[in-house]
């Protein structure tokens, strides 16, 4: 049986994303032909809800914000059509905790998923915190901590394979347990804007972050391979294919 094949996409902060990389993403998808897609959280950047202070050259309206992730899942939705998962990260939590703070009235009548008609159009939401699991491997956001070696702290918190974001680093590690059996645990980069970055220091984004995204590839009895996708020079590499 051929395996099934599934695009992630790690933190894209949309409407803050980086297009370019974006695309090239959702155009690797295609030209090897992924139709399932699972998002690892901080889609959406929430920005106009953020406890953080913000710039006020930003539109701070989340309406406009909503929107340009809207848009974002339809480009997906024209490219991965089959199976389409959704793990919120805290970028997505910001809107509970800004509702549950200054407007807990209105807790249970505005959230993501309803605002974007996910589970009309085919997204399995799985909130902030929360994990999915497709056959052997986990998908989260994170587990609470970032990082260099958070993808291996992810491992050793669900004792198997994940894959994380959070980091907007890319990262590949495989470790035994003591019973010798390897397991995985990757993060995959992050296709947001550096340039639209305020709240640390540009060089050390510009440094320690990279642009990517990986390809899942699952075997009948559940055993899952990943293959992380690095973004170099507005170029990637998969299946032996180079995208541009």
């Amino acid at each position: 049986m051929p395996l099934i094949k599934r695009l992630l996409l790690p933190d894209c902060h949309v409407p803050f994303h980086d297009k370019a990389a974006f695309r090239l993403a959702l155009r690797a998808a295609k030209a090897i032909g992924v139709r399932r897609v699972a998002l690892l959280g901080d889609f959406a950047d929430c920005l106009s809800v953020s406890s953080h202070p913000k710039p006020p050259d930003r539109k701070l309206d989340l309406a406009l914000e909503l929107d340009a992730v809207d848009a974002a899942l339809a480009e997906i939705e024209a490219v991965c059509d089959t199976e389409r998962i959704y793990v919120a990260g805290n970028h997505e939590n910001r809107l509970e905790r800004y509702l549950a703070e200054k407007a807990p009235e209105l807790f249970n009548t505005i959230s993501i998923p309803e605002r974007l008609r996910l589970k009309e159009r085919g997204w399995k939401w799985v909130p902030y915190k929360d994990h999915i699991k497709i056959g052997k491997l986990f998908l989260t956001h994170d587990c609470g901590k970032a990082g260099p070696n958070a993808h291996r702290d992810a491992m050793n918190a669900f004792q198997g394979n994940v894959v994380i974001g959070h980091t907007h680093r890319l990262g590949y590690a495989v470790e035994g347990n003591a019973k010798g059996k390897p397991h995985v645990g990757v993060m995959l980069g992050w296709l947001g804007d550096v340039k639209a970055v305020d709240y640390m220091f540009r060089i050390r984004a510009a440094r320690d972050w990279a642009h990517g995204f990986g390809i899942m590839y699952e075997e009948p009895n559940g055993h899952v391979h990943i293959q992380p996708v690095p973004i170099v020079n507005g170029r990637c590499v998969v299946e032996g294919k180079l995208i541009r």
